[in-house]
């Protein structure tokens, strides 16, 4: 990878991990602070409503714990070298299951591990940024991953059950985080496609060619 390239995509990850602090945490502390507004309001009225508001608090409050260690476990490296990709995205979907009781499903070819390891985290961290868009966005209750390699090219697909969007509204495009996803697939020489319907989901699909690059 050149140094213009790595400069673009420390640029990338930065700009990402504001946008996930502004929509997850941030967004969350902020809905905390109104109830809480809400419950002092009702204990000056009725103190006997005031326990259901303290148990939706709590459970804002469990969401926003989950929500931080998910952000923290992304930002750890992805040891490609030891796990391979298809380790590394298959740990991944098993701790998005633990960590937020919603199915992610992976298939994954091994093929796949034969990809040079700075493109391997790439693809790696374009699949992460489209499970957190469709859990955290399109409030999805079930993502399939399917990452398979045929005749030089890499193909991987992320689809969500999703609330989705019109397609080809570009501004919400932008707003479900897949402008972040299109900037970093440009870097390794990839290509995104995304089809998606409101209220049908969301399918986004990186493709790009693996032959020039081959096992380091």
């Amino acid at each position: 990878m050149s140094t213009e390239m790595a400069i673009h995509a420390i640029e990338d990850e930065r700009k990402r991990l504001a946008r996930d602090i502004h929509d997850g945490p941030a967004q969350l502390l902020t809905n905390l602070t109104m109830r809480l507004e809400v419950v002092k309001e009702m204990a000056k009225r009725d103190p006997l409503t005031v326990l259901p508001e303290i148990q939706k608090v709590q459970e804002l409050m469990r969401g926003s714990v989950s929500e931080l260690r998910r952000m923290i476990y992304d930002l750890r490296p992805v040891d490609i070298a030891e796990k391979g990709l298809s380790g590394a995205l298959l740990e991944y979907a098993d701790r998005c299951n633990y960590l937020l009781r919603i199915p992610v499903v992976v298939a994954v070819d091994a093929t796949c591990d034969v990809l040079a390891a700075p493109y391997a985290v790439a693809v790696f961290r374009v699949v992460q940024e489209c499970i957190t868009n469709s859990l955290r966005h399109a409030r999805a209750q079930r993502v399939d991953v399917s990452v398979t390699v045929a005749e030089g090219v890499l193909r991987a697909v992320v689809r969500d059950d999703g609330s989705g969007f019109p397609y080809g509204d570009t501004s919400q495009h932008k707003g479900f985080g897949l402008l972040g996803i299109e900037e970093r697939a440009r870097l390794i020489g990839g290509e995104v496609r995304v089809q998606s319907k409101m209220g049908q989901g969301t399918e986004v699909e990186l493709t790009m060619r693996i032959a020039t690059y081959g096992a380091e």
